[in-house]
């Protein structure tokens, strides 16, 4: 089971981990799982060649529970790029459990450049309220962070892509 850490600056969500290393994650916006769909279009011709087309990077879709962040959430997609908040740098960590210690470790990070909340949706039941959001950015980096046997960091990757100039840089 991975746990969903939205960090949005100026907006404060109920979390409260402390993860293998000594980070701690409070008052971050606590998320219930994490999608994205990414394709490339691609043309097979008759000559044995095929054209492939730019890269397509949907929107980030967070589930997540009705906290004290939603109603920041909902303004940030009415104020949409008129907020300060849009040109600040978002960053999703995503976590997983490490060893037998009842530790987390950071294994993936996305961080979202010019990042604007393009949809909200909002489900009340019989159950939990819960809210759905779909986040839109220029540019998306995707770091993955490996952990050796004994629960340590060590190396990783990442990958950059510029929605706008659909360039692709590796790290």
């Amino acid at each position: 089971m991975s746990m969903i850490i939205l960090d949005i600056p100026n907006v404060q969500g109920e979390s409260a981990v402390e993860i293998a290393g000594g980070t701690v994650f409070k008052d971050m916006i606590l998320c219930e799982s994490l999608s994205q769909d990414m394709t490339v279009e691609m043309e097979v011709s008759t000559n044995a060649r095929r054209t492939v087309h730019t890269p397509k990077v949907e929107n980030i879709t967070l589930e997540r529970k009705w906290d004290r962040a939603s109603p920041k959430l909902i303004s940030l997609l009415l104020r949409s790029a008129n907020s300060d908040t849009a040109k600040k740098q978002w960053t999703i960590h995503c976590l997983k459990p490490i060893g037998d210690s009842h530790q987390w470790g950071e294994f993936l990070t996305i961080e979202l450049t010019n990042p604007l909340i393009a949809k909200h949706s909002l489900s009340v039941n019989e159950g939990d309220t819960t809210e759905t959001i779909e986040i839109n950015a220029t540019e998306i980096y995707w770091t993955y962070k490996r952990y050796t046997e004994e629960q340590k960091h060590e190396g990783g990757g990442g990958v950059k892509f510029n929605l706008l100039k659909g360039t692709v840089s590796d790290s």
